[in-house]
């Protein structure tokens, strides 16, 4: 009968062979009572220990465990009309992957410099920066920037609020930092962003 594995992955580790993480072995009334479970945890960077754990005669087998994310998909029903955010080609940017792992931060701003942006669209209106040194709608240069009311960002061709009235510019906010998981539109590549306009 083999060495427990306790014993059997210190010796390992002893010897140099492994940096062992952790331990177990499994038994249990499902299994044959000559059946174990086990595995050893190691640096996965680390081939020749994997290498050195296949060639062991107290190893019968030896295979790496990665730690696999799910895709994260929100519930927007307009996604698939974004095909370089998700696309069933492999032409997009992998977002609902990355999503997996974080689908972004308010800590990060971004400013669009297009043709405006839609102040009142649904899928925006939560993540628009707002200047925190402005009054709105009191006609005063509140920050002293030389701007009046420059709540969400400011036209440098006119110096007036950058309301969109081309479209473009709100749509590029949108594939930047649409809300996400709304139900509503589409979803941006950062869900939580605060976009300047």
């Amino acid at each position: 009968m083999r060495a427990p594995l306790a014993s059997r992955g210190k010796k390992l580790e002893r010897n140099g062979r492994i940096r062992l993480i952790s331990n177990k072995s499994l038994q249990g009334p499902l299994l044959p009572s000559s059946s174990f479970i086990e595995s050893v945890l190691y640096d996965p960077s680390d081939t020749t220990c994997q290498e050195m754990m296949r060639k062991n005669p107290e190893i019968e087998s030896c295979s790496p465990d990665f730690i696999v994310r799910a895709e994260e998909l929100p519930n927007d029903p307009d996604l698939s009309l974004l095909w370089g955010i998700s696309s069933s080609e492999d032409n997009d940017i992998d977002a609902p992957e990355a999503w997996g792992i974080s689908s972004g931060s308010s800590d990060v701003v971004v400013a669009v410099i297009d043709s405006g942006i839609d102040f009142n669209h649904p899928d925006l209106v939560d993540n628009l920066w707002v200047n925190p040194g402005e009054i709105a709608d009191n006609g005063i240069d509140d920050d002293g920037n030389g701007y009046v009311d420059d709540i969400y960002g400011v036209s440098v061709l006119d110096g007036q609020a950058p309301l969109d009235d081309h479209g473009h510019g709100t749509h590029v906010a949108g594939v930047i930092g649409a809300v996400g998981n709304n139900g509503t539109g589409v979803a941006g590549v950062n869900w939580d962003v605060k976009i300047i306009a």
